[in-house]
Protein backbone atom coordinates (compact mmCIF):
# COMPACT_ATOMS: atom_id res chain seq x y z
CA UNK A 1 0.00 0.00 0.00
CA UNK A 2 1.43 3.57 -0.72
CA UNK A 3 0.54 5.71 1.43
CA UNK A 4 2.46 8.81 -0.09
CA UNK A 5 4.56 9.72 -3.36
CA UNK A 6 8.11 9.81 -1.77
CA UNK A 7 10.17 12.87 -2.82
CA UNK A 8 13.97 12.23 -3.47
CA UNK A 9 16.84 13.88 -1.62
CA UNK A 10 17.39 17.84 -2.32
CA UNK A 11 20.48 18.63 -3.86
CA UNK A 12 20.54 21.43 -1.91
CA UNK A 13 19.89 19.86 1.14
CA UNK A 14 21.50 21.43 4.49
CA UNK A 15 22.69 18.80 6.21
CA UNK A 16 26.18 17.69 4.20
CA UNK A 17 25.59 14.22 5.10
CA UNK A 18 22.83 13.80 2.69
CA UNK A 19 25.00 15.09 -0.19
CA UNK A 20 25.99 11.09 -0.80
CA UNK A 21 22.22 10.19 -1.08
CA UNK A 22 20.68 12.99 -3.68
CA UNK A 23 18.18 11.51 -5.62
CA UNK A 24 17.31 8.72 -3.34
CA UNK A 25 14.03 8.04 -2.23
CA UNK A 26 14.65 5.66 0.66
CA UNK A 27 15.06 3.00 2.27
CA UNK A 28 13.43 -0.33 2.94
CA UNK A 29 13.72 -3.38 5.44
CA UNK A 30 11.02 -6.08 6.74
CA UNK A 31 10.02 -7.05 10.12
CA UNK A 32 8.30 -9.56 11.93
CA UNK A 33 4.38 -8.21 13.52
CA UNK A 34 3.25 -11.22 16.13
CA UNK A 35 -0.08 -12.12 15.24
CA UNK A 36 -2.52 -14.55 16.57
CA UNK A 37 -3.78 -16.58 13.49
CA UNK A 38 -6.26 -19.46 13.95
CA UNK A 39 -4.68 -22.90 15.39
CA UNK A 40 -4.65 -24.32 11.13
CA UNK A 41 -3.09 -21.31 9.91
CA UNK A 42 -0.04 -21.56 12.86
CA UNK A 43 2.44 -23.58 10.61
CA UNK A 44 2.31 -21.60 7.88
CA UNK A 45 2.90 -18.19 10.12
CA UNK A 46 5.77 -19.43 11.45
CA UNK A 47 9.19 -17.45 11.50
CA UNK A 48 12.77 -19.15 10.92
CA UNK A 49 12.98 -17.24 14.14
CA UNK A 50 10.04 -19.46 15.43
CA UNK A 51 7.66 -16.86 16.09
CA UNK A 52 4.65 -17.01 15.03
CA UNK A 53 4.10 -13.60 12.92
CA UNK A 54 3.19 -11.74 9.39
CA UNK A 55 6.71 -10.62 7.29
CA UNK A 56 5.63 -6.66 6.64
CA UNK A 57 7.64 -4.83 4.40
CA UNK A 58 8.04 -1.02 5.13
CA UNK A 59 9.81 1.77 3.42
CA UNK A 60 10.60 5.17 4.85
CA UNK A 61 11.35 8.10 3.23
CA UNK A 62 15.22 9.97 3.78
CA UNK A 63 13.33 12.19 6.35
CA UNK A 64 11.66 9.09 8.37
CA UNK A 65 7.92 9.25 6.97
CA UNK A 66 6.45 5.46 6.49
CA UNK A 67 5.39 5.78 2.98
CA UNK A 68 4.95 1.89 1.66
CA UNK A 69 3.84 -0.81 3.52
CA UNK A 70 3.10 -4.14 2.42
CA UNK A 71 1.35 -6.48 4.92
CA UNK A 72 -0.31 -10.07 4.73
CA UNK A 73 2.78 -12.39 3.91
CA UNK A 74 3.15 -15.37 6.03
CA UNK A 75 6.13 -15.55 8.58
CA UNK A 76 7.28 -18.25 6.25
CA UNK A 77 7.64 -16.16 3.43
CA UNK A 78 11.37 -15.03 2.74
CA UNK A 79 12.41 -11.37 2.24
CA UNK A 80 13.29 -11.72 -1.80
CA UNK A 81 9.74 -13.09 -2.17
CA UNK A 82 7.81 -10.24 -0.41
CA UNK A 83 10.30 -7.71 -2.23
CA UNK A 84 9.70 -9.53 -5.45
CA UNK A 85 6.22 -9.32 -4.95
CA UNK A 86 6.35 -5.14 -4.06
CA UNK A 87 8.15 -4.50 -7.42
CA UNK A 88 4.91 -6.55 -9.40
CA UNK A 89 2.91 -4.21 -10.99
CA UNK A 90 -0.62 -5.30 -10.10
CA UNK A 91 -2.04 -1.25 -10.49
CA UNK A 92 -2.97 1.04 -13.20
CA UNK A 93 -3.96 3.93 -11.25
CA UNK A 94 -2.15 6.81 -11.33
CA UNK A 95 0.94 7.49 -8.23
CA UNK A 96 -0.24 9.28 -5.36
CA UNK A 97 -0.99 13.08 -6.20
CA UNK A 98 -0.67 12.26 -10.01
CA UNK A 99 -4.21 12.94 -10.00
CA UNK A 100 -4.58 15.62 -7.81
CA UNK A 101 -6.82 14.39 -5.44
CA UNK A 102 -4.68 13.34 -2.38
CA UNK A 103 -3.89 9.80 -0.97
CA UNK A 104 -4.63 7.09 -3.16
CA UNK A 105 -4.59 4.01 -3.08
CA UNK A 106 -2.20 1.95 -6.07
CA UNK A 107 -1.49 -1.58 -4.54
CA UNK A 108 -3.13 -4.35 -3.00
CA UNK A 109 -1.84 -5.95 0.25
CA UNK A 110 -0.65 -9.33 0.35
CA UNK A 111 -0.05 -11.89 -2.31
CA UNK A 112 -1.84 -11.41 -5.57
CA UNK A 113 -4.27 -13.99 -6.30
CA UNK A 114 -3.85 -15.80 -9.11
CA UNK A 115 -5.21 -18.78 -11.28
CA UNK A 116 -4.20 -21.88 -9.89
CA UNK A 117 -1.61 -24.45 -11.76
CA UNK A 118 -2.42 -28.31 -11.22
CA UNK A 119 1.28 -29.72 -10.58
CA UNK A 120 1.70 -33.73 -11.95
CA UNK A 121 3.83 -35.69 -10.36
CA UNK A 122 6.43 -35.67 -12.77
CA UNK A 123 6.84 -31.68 -12.49
CA UNK A 124 7.27 -31.99 -9.28
CA UNK A 125 9.88 -34.41 -9.53
CA UNK A 126 11.81 -32.52 -11.94
CA UNK A 127 11.12 -28.92 -9.78
CA UNK A 128 12.94 -30.51 -6.40
CA UNK A 129 15.86 -32.05 -8.74
CA UNK A 130 16.70 -29.05 -9.81
CA UNK A 131 16.60 -27.25 -6.32
CA UNK A 132 18.46 -30.26 -5.19
CA UNK A 133 21.51 -29.90 -8.21
CA UNK A 134 25.30 -28.47 -7.53
CA UNK A 135 23.76 -25.09 -8.56
CA UNK A 136 20.97 -24.85 -6.49
CA UNK A 137 23.45 -24.33 -3.59
CA UNK A 138 25.05 -20.68 -4.59
CA UNK A 139 21.15 -19.62 -4.52
CA UNK A 140 21.11 -20.03 -0.71
CA UNK A 141 20.54 -16.82 1.34
CA UNK A 142 20.44 -16.24 5.26
CA UNK A 143 16.62 -16.29 4.75
CA UNK A 144 15.95 -18.94 2.24
CA UNK A 145 16.76 -17.66 -1.01
CA UNK A 146 18.48 -15.19 -3.20
CA UNK A 147 16.31 -12.56 -5.61
CA UNK A 148 15.89 -14.01 -9.16
CA UNK A 149 16.08 -18.31 -8.12
CA UNK A 150 12.81 -18.93 -9.07
CA UNK A 151 13.18 -17.23 -12.38
CA UNK A 152 16.49 -19.64 -12.72
CA UNK A 153 14.54 -22.51 -11.95
CA UNK A 154 11.93 -21.46 -14.35
CA UNK A 155 14.57 -21.47 -17.20
CA UNK A 156 15.80 -25.14 -15.46
CA UNK A 157 12.40 -26.10 -15.49
CA UNK A 158 11.79 -25.15 -19.37
CA UNK A 159 15.15 -27.57 -20.15
CA UNK A 160 14.00 -30.95 -18.08
CA UNK A 161 9.97 -30.71 -19.32
CA UNK A 162 8.66 -30.25 -22.53
CA UNK A 163 6.35 -28.24 -23.18
CA UNK A 164 6.90 -26.66 -19.96
CA UNK A 165 4.99 -22.74 -19.10
CA UNK A 166 4.93 -23.05 -15.23
CA UNK A 167 6.47 -19.27 -14.33
CA UNK A 168 8.35 -18.31 -11.64
CA UNK A 169 5.90 -16.00 -10.28
CA UNK A 170 2.83 -17.27 -9.17
CA UNK A 171 3.61 -21.12 -10.12
CA UNK A 172 6.77 -21.90 -8.57
CA UNK A 173 6.59 -19.10 -5.68
CA UNK A 174 3.47 -20.65 -4.61
CA UNK A 175 4.53 -24.56 -5.01
CA UNK A 176 7.93 -23.64 -2.31
CA UNK A 177 5.74 -21.77 -0.03
CA UNK A 178 3.64 -24.74 -0.19
CA UNK A 179 6.22 -27.11 0.94
CA UNK A 180 7.99 -24.90 3.57
CA UNK A 181 4.01 -25.02 5.09
CA UNK A 182 3.85 -28.82 5.03
CA UNK A 183 7.68 -28.86 6.36
CA UNK A 184 6.88 -26.96 9.14
CA UNK A 185 4.24 -28.74 10.14
CA UNK A 186 6.23 -31.93 10.23
CA UNK A 187 8.60 -29.91 12.64
CA UNK A 188 5.89 -29.18 15.05
CA UNK A 189 4.54 -32.56 15.29
CA UNK A 190 7.85 -34.36 15.26
CA UNK A 191 8.86 -32.16 18.16
CA UNK A 192 6.29 -33.54 20.58
CA UNK A 193 7.12 -36.53 22.40
CA UNK A 194 6.48 -39.30 21.29
CA UNK A 195 6.69 -38.71 17.44
CA UNK A 196 9.52 -38.74 15.13
CA UNK A 197 10.85 -39.18 11.79
CA UNK A 198 11.13 -41.89 9.51
CA UNK A 199 14.16 -41.53 7.30
CA UNK A 200 13.89 -44.69 4.99
CA UNK A 201 9.93 -44.54 5.09
CA UNK A 202 9.70 -40.56 4.63
CA UNK A 203 6.96 -40.57 7.05
CA UNK A 204 6.09 -39.35 10.54
CA UNK A 205 6.33 -42.71 13.39
CA UNK A 206 4.44 -42.30 16.47
CA UNK A 207 4.56 -44.08 19.70
CA UNK A 208 2.01 -46.79 19.58
CA UNK A 209 0.41 -45.53 23.33
CA UNK A 210 0.28 -42.00 21.59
Amino acid sequence: MLLVMPEPVPANYQDIKWNWFQNCLGALDETYVPINPPVTDRARYKSRKGEIATNVLGVCTWDLKLDYVLFGWEGLATDSTILGNAMTPRSQSPPCGSSGRGMEVVDVEGPPKQKRRSWRKVDKDALTKCMLNEEGEKWKSENGFRMGYFTHLQKELQKVLSGCNFKANPHIDSKVKHWKSIWARIVDITGLSGFGWDVVNNRINVEQPI
